[in-house]
């Protein structure tokens, strides 16, 4: 049958025992740690010991790493957003100024094409002055190349429009679930710390302990508050 008894390490003993340290505890301050066989249970299960002191400070450093990581996120967001913006601009001032020019080149391209129109219905006048005509004939077809050109690239650029509307709306759209990301971490922080002051503890109150005060937490430092990591570690 296996053993149920308790292996309980103090926080000093990883002094000597470094590498035996939880990850999840490194950088953290901690009393004690223990590995148990629960009833029922096969695997040993570790649980964590903290003072109120120490319990206050990784709710505080959980806060402060969830502000940092929406901060951040939030400012690359939009810087990205008002790059996106920026280009946005550009393409619109681009695409009115290729439509302008489409225009122009339309209407050469129709006044060309009356003029050719005006020669064929007077052989005689235009065989009279084919130079005239064979030059009329070349003007038109530069301006059908130039209008095929500007057509295409009035295309390409409606084409760069639609993509930079679609990446303003994918910035918008991951800008508004990091928000709502933080509300539910908030969420969780808020109700650590209720449950926390549920227990006795009254996390505001907790003074250090070179303060020279006897207060609600100094009186509380002389307990210990456990909490059971919910992945076992083998031990």
């Amino acid at each position: 049958m296996m053993s149920n008894q308790d292996t309980r390490y103090p926080k000093g003993y990883y002094k000597n025992h470094p590498k035996e340290l939880p990850s999840s505890l490194k950088g953290i301050d901690f009393h004690a740690v223990i590995k148990t066989r629960l009833h029922g249970n096969s695997n040993r299960t570790t649980i964590f010991e903290f003072l109120p002191k120490q319990f206050k400070a990784v709710l505080d450093g959980i806060e402060k790493n969830i502000e940092q990581v929406v901060s951040d996120a939030t400012k690359k967001l939009r810087k990205k957003q008002k790059a996106l913006k920026s280009e946005l601009k550009q393409a619109n001032v681009a695409l009115g100024d290729l439509g302008e020019q489409l225009n122009e080149t339309i209407a050469e391209r129709d006044e060309a094409l009356a003029h050719v129109k005006q020669l064929t219905k007077k052989p005689g006048k235009a065989a009279d002055d084919p130079q005239k005509s064979e030059n009329l004939e070349r003007e038109l077809q530069r301006i059908k190349g130039l209008f095929e050109k500007k057509n295409g690239e009035n295309k390409s650029l409606n084409s760069q429009l639609k993509s930079i509307q679609s990446g303003d709306q994918k910035i918008k759209t991951d800008m508004s679930k990091a928000l709502k990301d933080n509300a539910e971490l908030r969420k969780l922080l808020d109700d650590l710390k209720a449950a926390l002051v549920e227990s006795g503890v009254k996390v505001e109150e907790v003074a250090p302990e070179t303060s020279g005060m006897s207060t609600a937490g100094t009186v509380l430092s002389d307990s210990t508050i456990k909490i059971t990591w919910p992945k076992p570690y083998r031990g």
